[in-house]
């Protein structure tokens, strides 16, 4: 009986360590198994919130390219608007200097107009005296103190032209002048 009762323990023995080594073998397969699976459900929900972080950064860089080009547009609009107000003050303001200029000019050739009228009034007088057919002698006289009497009802004296021809030759100067400045002011403003 002792042979049989070794036997049967050796292969009890036997059983019980080959039971281990599968039960090990499984709890090492088991373990494997479950650490690949958190592994797994780990890096599949770090995939997840990285995509979640470059999505959430794509939305936020594009409403911010969306504001910067919805305020560029609208700075090109302001930009734009007020060129075009520029233009408008600047078309009105040429025209009010023409039409100043064109005053000037028109009021310059009215005024030098009534001057020449003026100058042209003052004609001169010539009176006729006849020539003697004889030359009195002279006589001598001797002289006293002269005193220079005007007749209460006589015309005052006419203005001889002559005396007002460097008046009439200033003014024409002066609107001649005139006219050359107004020319260049006025292509000035053209440019």
């Amino acid at each position: 009986y002792s042979a049989y009762f070794t036997e049967t323990a050796v292969a009890v023995e036997s059983n019980m360590t080959a039971t281990m080594n599968a039960i090990e073998t499984e709890l090492s397969l088991l373990a494997t198994a479950t650490s690949s699976t958190a592994t797994a459900q780990a890096e599949l929900q770090q995939a997840t919130f990285v995509a979640q972080i470059q999505l959430d950064n794509q939305t936020a860089t594009a409403e911010s390219i969306s504001e910067q080009q919805t305020a560029t547009a609208q700075a090109e609009g302001n930009i734009t608007a007020t060129a075009s107000q520029n233009e408008t003050l600047t078309a009105e303001a040429n025209v009010n200097a023409t039409q100043t200029a064109q005053a000037n000019i028109t009021q310059t050739a009215i005024i030098a107009s009534q001057q020449t009228e003026i100058a042209l009034s003052f004609t001169p007088t010539f009176t006729n005296t006849p020539n003697p057919t004889s030359t009195p002698q002279p006589s001598v006289t001797p002289i006293t103190d002269v005193t220079e009497e005007i007749a209460p009802d006589a015309p005052a004296p006419t203005q001889n032209i002559t005396d007002l021809l460097p008046l009439i030759c200033a003014g024409l100067a002066i609107l001649g002048f005139l006219v050359i400045v107004l020319v260049i002011f006025v292509r000035r403003n053209e440019k």
